[in-house]
């Protein structure tokens, strides 16, 4: 197949509606993004701006809820959690699920009990988490946490393991010779048999030239998604410093998602410049790229880059049009206000601006679809 030919082939299947693609269900991004192979994405925010709980609900609860329901895509995530230990995560989305589909609103601390729980789980509670379980273990039939620290190379080798599980890569060496590679060859202590000799009738799809390679996965249909969260979490190897380190991990996750066609999510956190005086009164604050801590690499590789901002944080009474003091939650004593920017977009329309209702206590993100001066901000920040 000549290069143009794959272009074709590619419009053709998004005119027969085949494409492997996954919405947002936000009405400002759902026609701009989305989820599908061979995008890298990036959420920046502040700390404590809401970046893991739009990422939870976006790309992992939301999406898989998607792909459950529907019969041409599905989805697998390999999710490396260095800042939360997997039990604080997988009952963060219980809260969420109790909140979107109950209607009762829970925090981390109520469910756990912990000291300062304002709601303690009831027998009738109990009853409802349990309603739940079926839920639960469908989605981490396709969803796997990794908690802990992790470092470039192991994250590496745990996604070249997880794309391996999920498919082969064929190959010619530079004597022009094909070979396979699979998981178990992948795994031999021998790096040289590595690669499998194969003869060409062995190989499924067409490879003109020496050290051409391609991945096939076993489902066409299968989306794979990594999730990094976040970059600033990752652990240091062979000396590298902070912005080395992050540079070497976007690179590893630049390179397999061109090879393996992965879908990679990463997070990472501002450097609050903020702060700075004169930048305060030049700009309105929303997010820039030079915002992006310890590296501006992963913004340079990612396809498309999200920032999330809090106004109330920053002292703002207003911002973009919305007035922030009443979107203050008298009852947590906080903004239940977030803007998210479309910072960059490869591949479509950039710089717009949505705001959104946030409930931290269960990672709930919903659009504001309203005109900011003609909202009921009691009825829509209500919780």
């Amino acid at each position: 197949m000549n290069p143009f030919q794959s272009v074709i082939e590619e419009i053709e299947r998004g005119r027969s509606g085949d494409q492997l693609w996954i919405p947002f269900r936000y009405p400002s991004l759902s026609k701009h993004i989305g989820i599908t192979k061979r995008l890298y994405h990036l959420i920046g925010g502040d700390p404590g701006s809401g970046k893991t709980a739009f990422l939870d609900q976006s790309y992992v609860l939301d999406a898989h809820e998607f792909a459950d329901n529907s019969d041409k895509v599905n989805l697998k995530t390999l999710y490396f959690s260095m800042e939360r230990s997997k039990v604080y995560k997988q009952t963060k989305w219980l809260a969420h699920r109790l909140y979107t589909h109950n209607s009762i609103l829970r925090s981390i601390n109520d469910l756990f009990g912990f000291g300062n729980a304002k709601y303690p789980v009831t027998d009738e509670l109990l009853a409802v988490i349990n309603s739940h379980e079926d839920y639960f273990n469908r989605l981490f039939q396709n969803v796997w946490i990794r908690d802990g620290g992790n470092n470039p190379t192991g994250i590496f080798k745990e996604v070249y393991n997880f794309a391996l599980f999920n498919g082969i890569i064929y190959g010619r060496d530079e004597n022009g010779n094909y070979y396979k590679t699979t998981l178990q060859s992948w795994n031999d202590r021998d790096k040289n048999k590595r690669n499998i000799p194969i003869s060409k009738d062995d190989c499924p799809i067409t490879l003109k030239n020496a050290y051409d390679r391609q991945y096939v996965p076993n489902d066409p249909k299968t989306i794979l998604q990594i999730v990094i969260d976040h970059f600033g979490r990752t652990s240091s190897e062979q000396s590298l410093n902070k912005k080395q380190t992050i540079d070497k991990l976007s690179k590893y996750l630049s390179d397999m998602r061109d090879l393996f066609g992965l879908s990679i999510v990463g997070v990472s956190q501002f450097n609050r410049n903020n702060a700075n005086i004169q930048r305060r009164i030049n700009t309105d604050l929303t997010p820039e790229q030079q915002d992006f801590k310890d590296s501006g690499n992963t913004f340079e590789d990612a396809d498309i880059v999200l920032g999330l901002f809090n106004p109330h944080k920053h002292g703002l009474k207003s911002y973009k049009g919305f007035n922030i003091s009443l979107t203050k939650d008298p009852a947590i004593g906080a903004s239940r206000f977030r803007s998210l920017t479309l910072m960059k977009n490869s591949y479509g329309v950039d710089n717009l601006i949505a705001g959104f209702k946030f409930v931290g206590e269960c990672g709930y993100y919903h659009q504001i679809t309203g005109k900011p001066n003609e909202i009921n901000y009691e009825e829509v920040f209500r919780t």
